[in-house]
């Protein structure tokens, strides 16, 4: 987006990642880092980019979209590892080949639309749970604008994509 509607998005999403903010997501934070790390066995061999990726998509599984449930945080982790590593790059940077019956493409769509159900199921139970969820998608839906008017689900969601697909990868290598 550019223009009045990113400055409106920006203007909503900045108080989650405001200092503050983020402190008080410091615990859950190293929750998601000690529960990567203790899947890791004497012997174990990995990469820093690798450990950087299961911490980075661990944290915005629990902090941003407030997913608790060891279950679903792991359906959460597969569905992102299918799509970002079977990312079809050559789609990606050339829109002709961006066809539903070119078969990297499809199967990019089918991955997608797995994460947007399950984003679209979280936004449904943050809904229901309120301020009670503490996690960013919560203040996202409860962020408004200066005229009253709140995101909607479909700008939420969008939201939570490029926090995901952007902050995921960064983070990871940031953190390797």
């Amino acid at each position: 987006s550019s223009g009045a509607p990113h400055r409106r998005a920006r203007k909503l999403l900045s108080p989650p990642f405001a200092g503050a903010a983020m402190r008080a997501h410091g615990p859950a934070m190293v929750a998601a880092a000690r529960a990567q790390l203790a899947r890791l066995g004497p012997g174990s061999r990995l990469t820093g980019l690798e450990l950087g990726r299961s911490i980075s998509l661990g944290v915005i599984i629990r902090v941003v979209f407030g997913v608790q449930e060891p279950e679903r945080i792991a359906t959460f982790e597969r569905a992102v590892s299918e799509l970002v590593d079977h990312l079809p790059a050559a789609c990606l940077f050339f829109r002709a080949l961006q066809r539903s019956w070119i078969p990297a493409w499809g199967r990019f769509l089918k991955r997608f639309a797995v994460i947007e159900r399950l984003l679209d199921e979280q936004i449904e139970r943050a809904r229901r749970e309120g301020a009670a969820g503490g996690s960013i998608l919560v203040q996202l839906i409860a962020a408004r604008d200066e005229e009253g008017r709140a995101l909607d689900d479909a700008e939420v969601r969008a939201q939570l994509l490029t926090l995901l697909l952007a902050g995921h990868e960064t983070s990871a290598i940031t953190l390797a």
